[in-house]
């Protein structure tokens, strides 16, 4: 057997005995949440797939077939499972397309978020002194402003520099970055508050008589055993974004209504309420909140699993 399958063997042995997979076998709740998730990701990868329509094809709207209730309500059109908003667009087709444009925008806004909270949260417990604190005053000033400060800024200067059309073409990508930077300091606090306790162990000093330069024992050494808590603000952070995607869509500074995102049709579709189509928002705000819902049961059970405190062994 090669040295790289033995390895691959051993680590699969080390998760299949790990009391991160005994927890999870033994929790009904994150069994459930984590197959909920998989189930709304793969629908929303696959929603090319499945969906029944296209809504960024004109030719399959049809604005005579707007408002059509859902099909266990009287005068439901069978074609339409979740009828229809008020463009005439498949609703079941629209939760998925836009399902996956608020996925995006979650994860994407994430990784840009963990990235920058990284790097600075490393910079700022490891070399300390005046980089500390510039980069920690800058972090105080990043929190005194709001994601929607953030957004009402960068999208006015984006519309004034290139035009509503171009915001439009370029709104998710806009919203990854607004949320992105909006919320990096999560991250660097908790990376340079465990990186302060762990530049004074001895596997450090060892680092550091060998000769390695700082940026390898920080990125190698150091930042392994700080995973654990970066892990558990992912799964938070990814619900927090979303729901700013929502929120900002909401107060029309996200995704515009061409371009489907849950926010996008929870707004579309909260003028109609007090007309009867109240599916039109309720339908694609319900999938909204189980999925945040799945995604903070998830980060619960990961932060129980990974705090040595909690551990009942």
């Amino acid at each position: 057997m090669s040295t790289q399958s033995t390895a691959t063997s051993s680590r699969w042995e080390r998760f299949r005995d790990s009391y991160l997979l005994y927890s999870f076998k033994r929790d009904l709740i994150a069994q459930t949440s984590l197959l909920i998730f998989v189930v709304m990701v793969l629908a929303a990868l696959l929603a090319p797939w499945l969906a029944p329509a296209d809504p960024y094809d004109l030719a399959q709207i049809d604005i005579l077939a707007s408002e059509l209730p859902p099909f266990w309500i009287d005068g439901a059109d069978p074609q339409y499972l979740m009828g229809t908003d008020s463009q005439g667009r498949d609703l079941l087709s629209t939760i998925l397309y836009g399902m996956r444009v608020s996925l995006v925008i979650g994860f994407g806004a994430v990784a840009l978020q963990a990235t920058l909270g990284v790097c600075f949260g490393l910079l700022a417990g490891y070399l300390g002194g005046r980089v500390d604190a510039f980069l920690m005053r800058l972090a105080d000033i990043q929190l005194s402003f709001s994601t929607l400060m953030v957004a009402i800024v960068v999208g006015a200067l984006f519309k004034a520099i290139f035009g509503g059309a171009t915001y439009s073409d370029y709104a998710m990508w806009l919203l990854v970055l607004i949320i992105g930077l909006a919320e990096w300091p999560q991250y660097a606090r908790t990376v340079r508050a465990s990186v302060l306790a762990e530049r004074s162990k001895e596997y450090v000093d060892a680092a550091r008589v060998m000769g390695l330069r700082s940026r390898r024992i920080m990125f190698r050494h150091i930042l392994p055993n700080t995973l654990s808590p970066i892990f558990v603000i992912s799964t938070v952070q990814v619900a927090n974004a979303i729901i700013s995607e929502a929120a900002l869509s909401f107060l029309g500074l996200g995704m515009p209504e061409t371009q489907p995102s849950l926010g996008s049709l929870i707004k579309s579709g909260f003028d109609y309420i007090q007309s009867g189509s109240w599916w039109i928002t309720l339908i694609p705000g319900l999938v909204l909140v189980v999925l945040v819902l799945v995604i903070n049961l998830l980060g619960d059970w990961l932060r129980d699993v990974l705090n040595p405190r909690l551990y009942k062994g």
